[in-house]
């Protein structure tokens, strides 16, 4: 072990004083009611001294309590109640020190969250029926009530009794506007409008949109017979029936005045008064047991009956449809004949002789195995007579000809343009479709564009196609199978010859430009506003959203849309859809938001008294509703206590002669919202005189100044440098050579109006220390304490103001041993031990039981 030997090592002691720093502390706890704005915050502190004061601010600096916006009010309350969820700060402070300690930031949660009610807009599934209103709750606190009202009787239809369930649904009710209400727990209430129309749609409205006739698999004479709603279903003024639209109505077959719907028991077949068919069904089995020769004898009273869900319906006639025999004649297959004979409803196999009308000894003989089959070897530009017979001896009926003729030669390609549709996905864009004669099926034939009044398509454009096929997409960022709308000029080649066509595809042409919407009580209403080709042709749907996702209208006009009534406030994307589609061509968000209809401003409501006990408190509840006016109109109404019983409503926002206590209060507007809240009414401390320095030494401040936490009253300062010019000052400013050494007592009279009227004396000591210094070297040291290298002429001794240590050696240094707070707290010390501190950055004296940091101080 080494040993360190110091020689004339002086330490110098005359007066050590050592202040052991205290830590003061300003703390809050948390809790709640479980209700809106019912936060609570218990202040409390250590080292503050006696009777600490306490303020409530937000996290921002908002002071909110006890005096709204005023900084200088504490008050001996340690309870903040009525406060929203939010992070707050709490000050703190003895009623006999001017300095303020503040919390940490703390988080506060009423614990409640808001009611959303979900209320959907409803269709009538068909006019002057009735439907019920079902309605899905989130949030709030129970039990709750349910109520519904006729807007346009403003009279109440039915109130639930008080319940947990968040679910309610109320008895039928007919076309109309209504209004949903549920008040919870807690006594917030939420409103929600609800419409109930007629369907946009009626039966009379429906039509099958192209021929309804009957197909049969050839390939088997046991197979049954079917019915084809060709092209589906429609709506009479030309447009495509959206989803909704098409789910308010089944079809049936009429067929020897009897119904038939779905099949019910597993055989395949159509059933008598059974469900009727959904829209997106074309393709059924007629009812078992029915033949071609059936179907041919009645074809004039079988019918598709078009049914709603009140019992109205439409019937639409079908038609028998004979065979369709055809003939080509192309450079590929030369001549040729093809039957398609489902349509006919006959069966395989079917035998044919065709004769040569102008040569009777040309006779062809086929026989018929698959739909479409080509026959060969005819005569081109010859016409052939031509008899049948199928598997079940039909000869007659299968053909609406008995002839066909076979087209000459020709290097011409002829081309015909089919029927373009519009893409019901995209705008602007249709099919194009040819129909080309003179060349072999399935040929490749090559296009180049010649003229065009569209951009996408330029002259010049090329590509190709299949004789009997639409023709492929233009653009490979064209919608696959849709051209752009547009008229174009297309040369041809092919194997077979050459042709030319000037075609047009047509496509959907619109826009959005704007919407409108009008605040209503508990929602709004709105429609889309814009350009659109054809009125018939579009539907809005509400794509997301609060409530009635899904829900569609019609346009009203080729410049907007019907109205979409009673929308539950909130964040909206309405889409444009072309019936029949599925994608939306344009979307529009729409932000309607009401978080709170009724909006209370927590820091400007509430009230103080200007003691405890008193009963001059004035509640001010400052609030506004976004409900249209004239429902806008708030009225109030308190209650003693959380959950007391509440008075009458009133019109004014103020309640007069309230003590320091806790209040419950409602307020109504005129559409039935009612929020209700709490708030806790605090006392004004008594009016503290202090000052920015208590004590110090004599040089140290040219100036001291006092301050009174009261604002907007009269002063009357007396005391060691008050004046004529300050006495009169809130904050007077005193220069320290008008102090003496020792203690200056300063008292301020203060005096205020109404509501408080004080009239107090309050008063404050400033005490001002002699200064004190080290003598020189020779002089008694018996009262003073320095650190100081070997000159006690330094300025450092010299013109010490405080107490200091002196340590002297003219050989050895003096070393403190260093350590972290954790090394220090590990040790065994003993009392009267020194350590300085690195963490702290402080010499600490251990004074038997805690280490604390040395404090040099001025010495009187």
């Amino acid at each position: 072990m080494r040993y360190i030997k110091i020689h004339k090592l002086f330490v110098i002691v005359f007066i050590l004083l050592i202040n052991f720093v205290n830590a003061q502390t300003v703390t809050g706890v948390a809790s709640n009611l479980g209700c809106k704005n019912s936060g609570k915050l218990t202040a409390s502190s250590t080292g503050l001294g006696t009777g600490p004061v306490y303020q409530l601010q937000k996290s921002d600096g908002t002071v909110l309590a006890p005096i709204a916006g005023d900084v200088n009010q504490f008050t001996s309350s340690n309870v903040f109640s009525g406060l929203a969820t939010g992070s707050y700060i709490i000050k703190g402070k003895s009623t006999s020190n001017t300095t303020v300690f503040s919390s940490a930031t703390i988080a506060v949660s009423d614990g409640y969250t808001n009611m959303s009610l979900t209320n959907p807009s409803l269709s009538l599934p068909c006019v002057g029926e009735s439907k019920v209103v079902a309605v899905t709750l989130s949030g709030g606190k129970s039990p709750f009530v349910y109520s519904i009202k006729n807007n346009a009787t403003n009279t109440v239809l039915e109130t639930s009794a008080s319940t947990t369930a968040t679910t309610f649904s109320f008895a039928a009710l007919p076309i109309g506007s209504y209004t949903v209400t549920v008040e919870d727990g807690c006594g917030q209430t939420i409103i929600s409008p609800t419409t109930i129309s007629n369907p946009s749609v009626t039966v009379s409205s429906v039509k099958t949109k192209a021929t309804n006739y009957f197909q049969k698999d050839a390939s088997s004479c046991s197979s049954p017979i079917k019915l084809f709603i060709q092209s589906g279903f429609g709506n009479t003024n030309g447009s495509n029936l959206s989803a909704a639209e098409a789910a308010l109505f089944t079809w049936k077959i009429k067929y020897n005045g009897a119904y038939y719907g779905k099949d019910i028991d597993g055989d395949g077949y159509s059933d008598l008064n059974s469900p009727g068919y959904s829209l997106s069904s074309t393709f059924v089995n007629m009812p078992i047991g029915v033949s071609r020769q059936n179907i041919i004898t009645n074809i004039s009273s079988i019918k598709v009956v078009i049914l709603d869900a009140c019992g109205n319906s439409k019937e639409v006639s079908t038609t028998y449809l004979n065979g369709i025999i055809s003939a080509t004649t192309d450079c590929v297959n030369g001549s040729r004949v093809r039957p398609v004979v489902n349509p006919a409803l006959v069966c395989f196999p079917i035998t044919y002789t065709f004769t040569n009308t102008t040569n009777a000894a040309d006779v062809l003989q086929f026989t018929q195995t698959t739909d479409g089959q080509y026959f060969t070897g005819f005569t081109a530009g010859k016409t052939y007579s031509f008899t049948y017979n199928d598997a079940n001896g039909t000869t007659s009926n299968m053909f609406s000809v008995t002839s066909v003729a076979l087209p000459a030669n020709s290097t011409t390609l002829v081309v015909n343009q089919a029927t373009s549709f519009v893409s019901s996905n995209y705008l602007e864009y249709g099919t194009l479709r040819l129909v080309f004669s003179g060349v072999a099926s399935n040929s490749v034939i090559n296009y180049t564009v010649t003229a065009s009044n569209s951009p996408l398509v330029p002259v010049g454009t090329t590509g190709s196609t299949l004789s009997d096929a639409d023709v492929p997409s233009v653009n490979i960022t064209d919608p696959s199978g849709y051209w752009p709308k547009g008229t174009y000029t297309l040369s041809f080649t092919s194997s077979c010859g050459n042709g030319s066509k000037t075609v047009t595809v047509n496509g959907r042409t619109a826009s959005i430009s704007s919407f409108s919407t009008v605040n209503v009580c508990g929602g709004f209403d709105y429609k889309m506003i814009g350009n659109f080709d054809d009125s018939a042709a579009y539907e809005v749907v509400i794509v997301s959203g609060p409530s009635n996702v899904g829900l569609t209208k019609d346009l009203a006009s080729t410049t907007e849309s019907l109205l979409f009534e009673g929308l539950t406030n909130g964040n909206y994307v309405f889409g444009l859809r072309i019936k029949g589609g599925t994608r939306n061509v344009y979307t529009q968000t729409v932000n309607f938001d009401a978080t709170s209809i009724i909006a209370i401003d927590k820091a400007t409501t509430g009230g103080y008294t200007c003691a405890d006990g008193e009963t001059n408190a004035i509640l001010t509840i400052n609030a506004t509703s976004s409900s249209p006016a004239p429902n806008n109109v708030l009225e109030y109404r308190i209650a003693n206590g959380f959950g007391g019983t509440f008075g009458p409503f009133q019109s004014s926002n103020t309640f007069e002669g309230l003590t320091n206590s806790l209040y419950s209060y409602q307020i109504k507007d005129g559409c039935g919202n009612v929020v209700t809240d709490i708030v806790q009414i605090g006392s004004a401390s008594s009016p503290v005189a202090s000052s920015d320095i208590t004590n110090f030494c004599g040089a140290s401040y040219n100036q001291v100044n006092l301050f009174i936490d009261l604002n907007n009253a009269v002063y009357d300062w007396t005391g060691p440098g008050i004046n004529a010019t300050n006495k009169t000052q809130r904050n007077p400013a005193i220069n320290v050579t008008d102090m003496s050494n020792g203690d200056n007592q300063y008292s301020v009279h203060v005096t205020t109006q109404a509501p408080c009227f004080i009239d107090k004396t309050v008063s404050v000591t400033v005490t001002k220390i002699a200064e004190t210094k080290l003598p020189i070297s020779g002089t008694p040291k018996a009262y003073l304490v320095a650190v100081s290298t070997q000159n006690q002429t330094a300025n450092a001794i010299t013109n010490s103001k405080n107490g200091a240590l002196v340590l002297e050696s003219k050989t050895k240094g003096f070393v403190i041993t260093r350590q972290t707070t954790t090394q220090i707290n590990a040790l065994n010390p003993s009392e009267g031990m020194l350590v300085f501190d690195t963490d702290e950055n402080c010499l600490k004296l251990y004074n038997g039981t805690t280490w604390n940091c040395i404090k040099q101080v001025c010495v009187p």
